[in-house]
């Protein structure tokens, strides 16, 4: 017969998602598949409303610092006056 091993693993906890007894204690009850897709569809209409009125936004209105933002990254690009630029 084999030795048996000292070394004892400790079991991991599962996690589990239907515990009868938290159920009974926060009065709840398992949702079926038709108020997991009601709930999903109800949730996802704010995000995709929110992702086009951006969308929508952009287009009708150009952001004002978008010039400025471009004219600074050329401006640091190029060597000010009096200045050698720099081999890198």
């Amino acid at each position: 017969m084999a030795a048996r091993s000292h070394c004892v693993r400790a079991r991991r906890a599962r996690p589990r998602g239907y515990v009868p007894v938290l159920q009974m204690a926060f009065h709840t009850v398992p949702l079926s598949i038709t108020d997991w897709l009601i709930a999903t569809a109800v949730s996802s209409t704010l995000l995709i409303g929110m992702e086009l009125a951006k969308i929508v936004l952009r287009v009708v209105r150009p952001d004002p610092y978008a010039e400025s933002v471009k004219a600074l990254a050329q401006e640091s690009r190029k060597p000010s006056r009096g200045e050698v630029a720099s081999r890198a």
